[in-house]
């Protein structure tokens, strides 16, 4: 809506647009970050374990990882997205619904630097980075939460994954109604919906 969030290093606070506080929750995060939906607030301590999810006057629910977060994002339908680095994998990712019930999990040979939600948070795309002759690359990675085979090993099979873009993925957004858009150090890409680049 109208309010502004912002997280000190004691507070997440909201604001309406007068700039009058309106919501006030403790938190006890070394590095608190925020990252905002349609009408809920995820708040998350990076580097750290723990997470949060809120409305604009109240917790949902307070979650522990076993591994420090690298990034969280926010679906639209209140779904988040929270990757961890552990000792077996350089990323794991977890997602969770609106209510904090795990509904996927992706284990990661790469190194996950954003992940964003299809148009109906039915899905993820899962942008890693890697290196490829020397060079670092960039791939999207999509998976469907509600059809997913798996291999041998238990791992999630995903619908598709993009070439390996030679660029530094800094962020991946959808862009209009059939595109996404990957902005990287080097160069952007336009990729339809079934992952073909279509320019760069």
């Amino acid at each position: 809506g109208d309010n502004i969030v912002l997280s000190d290093d004691s507070h997440l606070l909201v604001y309406n647009n007068d700039g009058k506080v309106i919501a006030s929750e403790q938190h006890t995060y070394s590095n608190p970050v925020t990252t905002t939906g349609n009408k809920r607030i995820l708040l998350y301590d990076l580097g750290g374990n723990d997470f949060a999810l809120y409305s604009k006057y109240q917790n949902i629910y307070k979650k522990t990882t076993d591994d420090p977060i690298l990034i969280a994002r926010l679906g639209s339908d209140d779904s988040a997205a929270v990757v961890v680095k552990s000792d077996k994998y350089p990323s794991e990712l977890m997602v969770y619904d609106g209510t904090g019930k795990n509904i996927f999990n992706y284990k990661s040979v790469s190194r996950i630097i954003d992940v964003t939600f299809n148009a109906e948070n039915s899905g993820c795309y899962i942008t890693t980075i890697g290196a490829k002759g020397g060079l670092i690359v960039s791939q999207i990675i999509y998976y469907k939460f509600d059809h997913i085979d798996y291999d041998e090993k238990g791992n999630p099979l995903p619908v598709w994954e993009s070439d390996k873009l030679e660029t530094l993925a800094l962020s991946v957004r959808l862009f209009g109604d059939n595109n996404i858009i990957m902005f990287g150090d080097k160069l952007c890409a336009y990729l339809d919906l079934n992952g073909k680049t279509l320019k760069t």
